[in-house]
C-alpha cells in the first residue's frame, strides 16, 4: 500500500526528518515496516515496500539543523525523536504533527 503523508511542527512543514513506520503488535499487525525521509514536510512510502492497512508505530526523527538560518529558527521545530501511532488506510493521507521540543501535547 503507498502511503503519502506530512509532518508538521505548530502547522508549519518540517524541512528534514526521517519516518519510520512500525507494525503495531499489539494490534496484530505485522511486516517489516517502513523507513521513509521527509523532505519540505512531505513523504511518500512507495507501493514496493507493501505496508498493509492498520495500525502502525511512527518515529520520527529530525535531521541536523542546518537548513536553519540561525539557532532560534532551529528551536521553532522539535530536536528530539517523536513518537505516535496513526491508522494507515488506503487513499486516506497520513498528517504526524510533532510538538515543538519541551513542548506537552
Amino acid at each position: 500500500l503507498p502511503v503519502i503523508g506530512a509532518v508538521v511542527c505548530d502547522g508549519r512543514p518540517v524541512p528534514e526528518a526521517s519516518v519510520a513506520f512500525v507494525p503495531d503488535h499489539s494490534a496484530g499487525m505485522t511486516g517489516p515496516g517502513a523507513v521513509v525521509p521527509v523532505r519540505d514536510g512531505r513523504f511518500e512510502v512507495d507501493g514496493a515496500k507493501r505496508l498493509p492497512p492498520g495500525r502502525y508505530q511512527v518515529i520520527v526523527h529530525p535531521k541536523n539543523i542546518d537548513g536553519f538560518e540561525d539557532l532560534r529558527a532551529a528551536r521553532e521545530y522539535f530536536v528530539e525523536p517523536f513518537e505516535s501511532a496513526v491508522e494507515v488506510q488506503p487513499g486516506v493521507e497520513v498528517t504526524i504533527d510533532v510538538p515543538r521540543y519541551g513542548r506537552k501535547k
